[in-house]
């Protein structure tokens, strides 16, 4: 088991690895890469694992059967992995992710855990794409909560401008938000799994009800709030927008 950050961050690591490497560099074995990734993510945020554990656990996912001389060829590509992908990434380990800017948006509205759960999910399926080579984290955190928002439908009394949470890119938004919803656009959603803590879980999407199939051109989408006495955001504004965008 790691964190959710150190996962988010090992496949970072897989995209920009094939993004940034040079051609001669990709057609490497993506399982090899992978368990690289992986191994290189427990110590940027400091959740190590041995090598040998991560190397077992993707052989257990992954049904292998190696021998002692095998997995002596797979620990020295790992070795020699971790390096191009520290230069494929000019040594920069600095990432940021998502899940805080859920996390804060939804205190600042007073959103509810229903949503920031809902959102958290599909920040968690949309590790999938390359949207954290192309896009600012917030801008995905808002795009995950738009989706929330329109999964749920819920008809509430507060809601707010979202073009102030985008800080007026909107159309950024509903692109990430479309991207994100043609990975279910061939496969079942799969069911929430427990994070067995408590708090936020770590699963994906219900497939309590279908995901909208279109993202709606309006910007009205109410944010389900869990007091009715709390004043919504202000329209955007070349005042509010910067106010808002800083927090």
């Amino acid at each position: 088991r790691l964190p959710q950050l150190t996962i988010a961050t090992s496949f970072t690591l897989f995209h920009s690895f094939y993004q940034f490497s040079p051609p001669t560099e990709k057609s490497h074995v993506e399982d090899v890469v992978g368990i690289t990734c992986l191994f290189l993510a427990g110590k940027i945020e400091e959740t190590p694992k041995k090598l040998k554990d991560v190397v077992e656990a993707f052989r257990k996912e992954l049904n292998w059967s190696l021998t002692p001389p095998e997995y002596k060829k797979i620990r020295e590509n790992v070795l020699q992995y971790e390096k191009r992908l520290l230069e494929a990434i000019d040594f920069n380990i600095n990432f940021e992710h998502p899940y805080k800017h859920i996390l804060e948006t939804v205190q600042k509205v007073n959103g509810t855990k229903e949503t920031a759960q809902s959102a958290w999910n599909f920040v968690n399926d949309s590790l999938h794409l390359p949207l954290c080579l192309k896009h600012d984290p917030k801008q995905i955190a808002v795009a995950a909560l738009f989706l929330a928002c329109t999964y749920q439908n819920k008809d509430e009394e507060t809601s707010f401008s979202w073009e102030v949470l985008a800080n007026n890119k909107m159309d950024e938004v509903r692109e990430i938000s479309k991207q994100i919803m043609d990975l279910y656009s061939t496969e079942p959603v799969p069911k929430p799994s427990s994070s067995g803590k408590g708090g936020i879980q770590r699963g994906a999407p219900s497939n309590s009800k279908p995901l909208p199939t279109s993202i709606s051109s309006s910007s009205s989408t109410a944010f389900p709030s869990t007091s009715a006495k709390r004043a919504p955001l202000p329209a955007p504004s070349s005042s509010s927008s910067s106010s808002s965008s800083s927090s």
